[in-house]
């Protein structure tokens, strides 16, 4: 049926496929910089007037500072291009590669793509028998990840995403028993509060009112989570109007409409499924994605 297929989804989508590598370029450039400054230090028009033809000896301080910098630097260097390493690994489908490789940074950002990373192969090509393992690997790195970086959304997100998938591995009782619920809403919350604009934490908290809602019943997803359909439309358009043309966001935001009622936003469903279809895949990632779309597309256009 229509509601089964569509309440079936394979949990958030966010990986931040850029945000990480663009970091760790920042970072390394940031230590260029220091490097820069370092050498400006001590060799810049603010220090001593030496004759031209002398030398000029740093003192053992500026040498500490100028080393400290230049392994500052390589370390830097190494954490981008291992970063890069596990994108390309990540863009060619090689999930468990692109987490070996980011989690070896030991950065935020690594780890968010090792969560990430380990999420989706848990999600899409893992046997069952195997998923709540790679989902509980993928927690563990996004809290390691908001240990690290507190105020990165990011963190946040993917810590909500890698619980929602852990979550559906052990059943809606012992879901709801052992908080995982709130757990969710609670990171989607923080992520929110530190970046509004964030269109995948608007995306996910939408869908976690659509599915808590669907799951428990308005009444009780209203009274024990604050859970509403209200709610849920309210974050789903902020996200669409962030994000309109991006794949995950279409997606997911037709499937949480089904969720919701599927009767009722049935057309407008499937205008956004279709506008997923229309967004070529960039990856490995994204043909999963487009091939979820694809049967949901054709699930809603075949039930009556």
């Amino acid at each position: 049926m229509l509601h089964q297929a569509t309440s079936s989804a394979k949990g958030y989508v966010f990986l931040g496929r850029h945000t990480s590598l663009e970091r760790a370029t920042a970072v390394r450039q940031g230590y260029v910089k220091s490097a820069s400054v370092a050498k400006e230090t001590t060799h810049g028009s603010s220090g001593p007037t030496v004759r031209p033809g002398a030398t000029r000896s740093a003192s053992p301080a500026t040498h500490g500072i100028v080393l400290a910098a230049g392994l500052l630097l390589g370390a830097a260097s190494l954490q981008a291009d291992d970063l890069a390493d596990a994108h390309a690994a990540f863009d060619a489908g090689r999930f468990l590669e692109a987490a070996e490789l980011s989690a070896s940074v030991g950065s935020a950002d690594g780890l968010v793509l090792a969560a990430g990373a380990l999420r989706v192969h848990g999600s899409y090509l893992a046997p069952a028998e195997e998923q709540q393992g790679y989902f509980q690997q993928a927690m563990e790195h996004a809290q390691a990840a908001i240990e690290l970086a507190p105020d990165d959304p990011w963190t946040h997100v993917e810590s909500s995403s890698a619980i929602g998938r852990y979550a559906q591995t052990i059943g809606i009782g012992e879901a709801l028993t052992g908080g995982y619920g709130g757990k969710m809403r609670d990171a989607l919350h923080k992520a929110l509060e530190l970046d509004p604009d964030n269109a995948i934490a608007q995306l996910a908290l939408g869908s976690w009112h659509a599915n808590v809602v669907d799951r428990t019943g308005a009444l009780v997803g209203r009274m024990t989570f604050g859970a509403t359909r209200k709610k849920a439309m309210e974050h789903l358009e902020r996200a669409l109007a962030l994000a309109p043309n991006d794949k995950a966001v279409l997606l997911e935001t037709g499937t949480a409409l089904l969720v919701l009622d599927a009767d009722k936003h049935r057309v407008r469903a499937l205008e956004l499924l279709e506008a997923a279809v229309a967004v070529p895949p960039g990856n490995a990632f994204e043909t999963l994605l487009h091939g979820q779309a694809l049967e949901r597309l054709e699930a809603v256009k075949t039930e009556r």
